[in-house]
């Protein structure tokens, strides 16, 4: 390697059981449910010990800036553990805010509040809850609710609150208005995560499975899909022509195989004809009939082309007749017409033209990384970064403790995939270079580099360290700070 730089519900499992024993991500649609994802609102949840659909998603509902800025996180938890604490003020108070534990969280609350308390009759509620809704200018949002304070401190005082805890109350239900949120959206919400919280726990390989094949269509979905698989500790191999399936497959209870219907250039008679030969024990099974005679039909020159491309055929021994993946290429794709030729006038003669063309192109060199990238991201739509390191390279960068770009945790060394630098000039006519990286997980970022010089050029689709900062302008390095890894 190069230099490094310097309502409860009755039956229903308690959900932190689920999020203590194995320490998963709460799961919906197909996507990670985004706030369950980080550490903050892991620690949140194991806190909190929610036991009901009501519990889970009032958390999920708190666990966002406007709540935990007004620290409604440390009140919640505190409340919920000793429910004797709570001062609601008054029984209608309370017989709202029971199941929060005192603590305003949803926009219902809010004008349940106001009916129940105040005595603002139901038809005017949704007034309320438009104030409450996103959009428009909050100092609008304000004046209105002041609007309403008279008369709701008078109505609360007639149903026999006093005036202090109605003013006290009123100006909760003020303060919420800038962070509230729809209780039957997040309950809808909540119910599918824990669903998909426990499918991921219990059934763990088939749920994953199910996910990355719906991440499928949508490149950045199954990068980032990829990149929770992993994470949960599980490996992400290659296409392969014995292990892939039509969907998504685990495969020795530990990887994951990307299907057959994934790749572009393959298609479902092509992937029913590829399955039923199986086992391929070696290369000829996947070419040629005990005869001598050409096998594929259905999977023609531009299946077997994506096949090739995607390097997937290591679970047979074809580098007893290849050099690398190019030579293995031109010698079947670019030469397929001429081989099938041969086969049409002496069928005896088709397989030895085959083995020649293997022994004359003897030497082809194999693609460039720059091609492999390129074969991966036009056929899968990613690429698997970690795939094209050579094993001591990973090894020492985890050695030295060296993170991929998209687990950037502050002012480090990280490592990435440049796709290419473009030229920039500043206001003062300095040269930059505007890099765009990729990470593991697929995601993309700008990186400033400065103190590039004016000749100065970084190779594309290279694998490089950078010693990275993070402002609200976001990436930047410097020319020095760059160096080139070893791919392969």
């Amino acid at each position: 390697m190069a230099r490094i730089l310097s309502k409860k519900s009755v039956g229903i499992k308690p959900v932190y059981d689920i999020e203590v024993k194995d320490n998963h991500n709460f799961v919906a649609n197909g996507i990670v449910v985004h706030n369950c994802t980080q550490a903050g609102a892991q620690k949140l949840f194991k806190r909190a010990k929610p036991q009901s659909i009501m519990d889970l998603a009032t958390l999920t509902s708190i666990y966002r800036p406007g709540p935990l800025s007004a620290k409604v996180d440390n009140i919640y938890v505190r409340a919920k553990r000793n429910p004797e604490s709570v001062d609601y003020g008054h029984p209608l108070i309370k017989e709202v805010l029971e199941p929060s534990y005192g603590c305003i969280v949803f926009q219902e609350q809010a004008m349940a509040l106001c009916h129940v308390v105040a005595g603002i009759p139901k038809l005017e509620l949704n007034k309320i809850r438009k104030m409450m809704k996103p959009g428009g200018s909050s100092g609008d949002n304000v004046e209105k609710a002041k609007a309403l304070k008279d008369r709701f401190i008078n109505g609360a005082i007639e149903n026999g609150v006093d005036r202090s805890i109605a003013e006290d109350l009123y100006e909760k239900i003020l303060f919420f208005a800038g962070y509230g949120f729809n209780a039957s959206h997040a309950v809808s919400y909540s119910i599918n995560s824990y669903y998909c919280a426990w499918l991921l726990t219990y059934y763990k390989t088939e749920w994953l499975t199910a996910y990355l094949e719906a991440s499928s269509s949508k490149p950045e979905k199954l990068a980032k899909a990829l990149s929770e698989v992993k994470r949960l500790g599980f490996k992400v191999s290659r296409a392969d022509v014995n292990y892939s399936e039509r969907e998504w497959a685990c495969i020795n209870g530990d990887t994951f195989v990307p299907s057959f219907a994934s790749c572009k250039g393959l298609g479902d008679a092509a992937i029913d004809e590829l399955m039923a030969s199986r086992p391929y024990k070696k290369l000829e099974d996947v070419f040629w009939n005990e005869d001598g005679s050409w096998k594929p039909s259905k999977l023609n020159k531009s299946g077997i082309s994506a096949l090739i491309k995607l390097r997937a055929f290591e679970s047979l021994d074809w580098r007893s007749k290849f050099e690398n993946y190019r030579q293995f290429h031109d010698v079947v794709v670019d030469h397929w017409n001429e081989i099938k030729k041969v086969l049409k006038r002496d069928p005896n003669r088709g397989k030895n033209r085959f083995n020649e063309l293997a022994m004359e192109m003897t030497g082809t060199p194999d693609w460039s990384l720059a091609e492999i990238i390129d074969n991966s991201m036009n056929l899968l739509g990613t690429v698997n970064l970690e795939s094209l390191m050579a094993e001591d390279l990973k090894e020492n960068l985890a050695a030295r403790d060296i993170r991929c770009i998209d687990e950037y945790d502050g002012e480090d060394i990280d490592w990435g995939l440049l796709l290419k630098a473009d030229k920039k000039m500043t206001r003062n006519k300095k040269p930059y270079l505007l890099l765009h990286v990729m990470g593991k997980n697929g995601s993309r970022e700008r990186v400033f580099c400065w103190n590039s010089p004016a000749d100065g050029i970084l190779k594309a689709n290279s694998l490089v360290a950078l010693q990275l900062s993070k402002s609200d302008f976001g990436f930047a390095t410097r020319w020095r700070k760059i160096v080139e890894l070893r791919s392969r």
